[in-house]
C-alpha cells in the first residue's frame, strides 16, 4: 500500500485539524471555558513574590489573537493594577494579544513551552526577576528535565537514553 501524498489524503478529505485547547470540546474554548476547565490550585506549581510556576496543560497557545492563552488565562488570576478593579475583566482580558497589550502588565513568561508540549513554565512577576531567569536560561546555568509518558510496553533492548547537550 501507498503511503498518502497530501496531508489531505492522510486525514481524509473531510477531516479538518482545528486548533483546539479545550481538549474534546466541539469548538475552540473562550476564557471563561479555560477557566472551568483548569483548577487553579493544581494549575500553579508554586508561586512567590517573583516567580510563579505553571502546570501548562498541553494544546495551550503562550499567547497571540486566540480564544484562550497562558497570557490570558494568567492576567485574568494575576491582573495589573489598571484593570484589577474592572467589572468586565473577562471581557476586557479575552480582547488581549500581547504582554504589552497592558502597559502595566508586569507578567513575563522566562521560557518558552510549544502549544502541543505540557510542562512547568517559570513566568516573572516582575521584569527584574524574569530578567534574572531568562539570563540563567540563555547561559545555561539552569536545569531542565524531560519526562515522556508512554502508554504501552517498552522493549528495554529499544530504549535509549539521549543527551540534549
Amino acid at each position: 500500500r501507498s503511503k498518502p501524498a497530501t496531508a489531505d489524503e492522510a486525514l481524509g478529505e473531510t477531516s479538518v485539524v482545528i486548533d483546539n485547547p479545550c481538549w474534546g470540546s466541539p469548538t475552540q474554548c473562550s476564557l471563561s471555558d479555560l477557566l472551568e476547565l483548569i483548577d487553579r490550585t493544581s494549575a500553579i506549581l508554586f508561586e512567590s513574590d517573583d516567580y510563579i510556576v505553571l502546570n501548562k496543560p498541553p494544546d495551550l497557545r503562550m499567547d497571540g489573537d486566540f480564544p484562550s492563552t497562558v497570557h490570558k488565562l494568567l492576567t485574568y488570576w494575576y491582573p495589573s493594577e489598571s484593570i484589577k478593579d474592572d467589572p468586565n475583566l473577562l471581557e476586557r482580558i479575552a480582547k488581549l494579544v500581547k504582554l504589552n497589550d497592558l502597559a502595566d502588565n508586569q507578567l513575563r513568561p522566562c521560557h518558552q513551552l510549544d502549544y502541543a508540549t505540557s510542562g512547568a513554565l517559570l513566568v516573572g512577576r516582575n521584569r527584574k526577576a524574569a530578567g534574572r531567569a531568562c539570563e540563567a536560561f540563555r547561559e545555561r546555568t539552569t536545569q531542565k528535565a524531560y519526562l515522556a509518558i508512554v502508554h504501552s510496553h517498552l522493549q528495554v533492548d529499544e530504549c535509549e537514553t539521549l543527551s540534549l547537550s
